[in-house]
């Protein structure tokens, strides 16, 4: 896991990948889009949610818990445990 830990912190975002949140989210009512993390898994391969999740909580350091609710395809919402940590 610290190998995928040291890949995430290296990972830096292009222009390209910049604002690739659909608009039509927000029309929805996603309200923890303002109070939370929206990402993208970036992969067409299935992964194992439960492992996203605790590599997730250790490349952010979280210490108070991290929900990761779906919001699209490949796409979710990071709410954190602790305000300090979002």
């Amino acid at each position: 896991m610290d190998d995928i830990v040291g890949r995430w912190n290296s990972l830096r975002i292009n222009e390209e990948e910049e604002g690739i949140l659909d608009d039509s989210l927000l029309s929805k009512g996603v309200d923890d889009l303002q109070s939370g993390l929206v990402g993208k898994v970036l992969t067409k391969k299935p992964f194992n949610k439960r492992i996203f999740k605790e590599v997730m909580e250790r490349a952010w350091k979280v210490e108070r818990g991290l929900e990761i609710r779906k919001i699209g395809p490949d796409m979710f919402v990071f709410s954190f445990g602790r305000e300090r940590e979002k």
